[in-house]
């Protein structure tokens, strides 16, 4: 997350607001697009591990769900899988 930006207002940028954003998302931006946003193959990483763990421990948070999606679709895109 870059410094001086507030979580809520990354994460709006990044995956929207609820799933139908984020999936909105997927295959929408380059790797330079997502750059800009600050978004790294390690931190594409960490966010698709931490919304998988909230997805395992919440299988009704479908957010969750499509931000996994996101940032798989984000890390291929960055050329990290």
């Amino acid at each position: 997350m870059p410094s001086g930006t507030t979580l809520n207002a990354y994460g709006n940028k990044l995956w929207g607001v609820g799933p139908e954003d984020a999936k909105s998302l997927i295959g929408a931006r380059s790797a330079e697009q997502l750059r800009e946003l600050g978004l790294t193959v390690q931190g594409a990483q960490r966010w698709q591990d931490f919304y998988a763990n909230v997805f395992v421990n919440n299988p009704r948070n479908t957010a969750a769900a499509a931000r996994v999606e996101l940032m798989d679709d984000a890390l291929r895109t960055l050329g990290g899988q």
